[in-house]
């Protein structure tokens, strides 16, 4: 379990986060990711070489703010320390992609739904991305109304 019950359904529905790291000079850096809950902890990739795989290399903690277009206003950030798979491992990209399959069962009008795992793998795959584990060791959040049923 990564929080409270409630929490943990609300990070199973998600698979959006937005990343926070502290650059060498103390200011903040934050970007929005694709994340997939992995058992106890959360995944998401990018590449090393970018502002949030430098910061990791340097200070291997962040927080990790899920939200979710289908529940508006509510969120749960989680403090952790990360892991960076530098290998990029296939297993892991398969976790977050057998993940997000899962996430889109529930919102079929979800980017991932539209475009898969065929179209994505190519990005994961490329040369010096990785993939990130976080191991939380805070987490807090406001969960407001149920869950909004998209309508086309």
């Amino acid at each position: 379990m990564i929080g409270t019950p409630e929490q943990d359904g609300f990070i199973s529905r998600s698979m959006t986060g937005i990343v926070a790291t502290v650059r060498r000079d103390g200011r903040p850096a934050s970007s929005m990711v694709g994340i997939a809950r992995h058992g106890d902890s959360l995944l998401f990739s990018t590449v090393a070489s970018r502002v949030k795989g430098r910061t990791i290399a340097r200070d291997p903690r962040c927080v990790v703010t899920i939200i979710n277009d289908n529940e508006p206003g509510s969120f749960v950030s989680v403090e952790g320390s990360v892991v960076a798979h530098l290998d990029n491992p296939v297993l892991l990209r398969h976790a977050m992609y057998d993940y997000w399959d899962r996430v889109c069962a529930i919102h079929p009008r979800s980017n991932w739904a539209r475009r898969g795992r065929e179209a994505t793998e190519p990005l994961f795959s490329e040369a010096g991305r990785a993939v990130y584990e976080v191991t939380p060791t805070r987490k807090s959040g406001v969960l407001l109304d149920r869950p909004v049923l998209l309508e086309d």
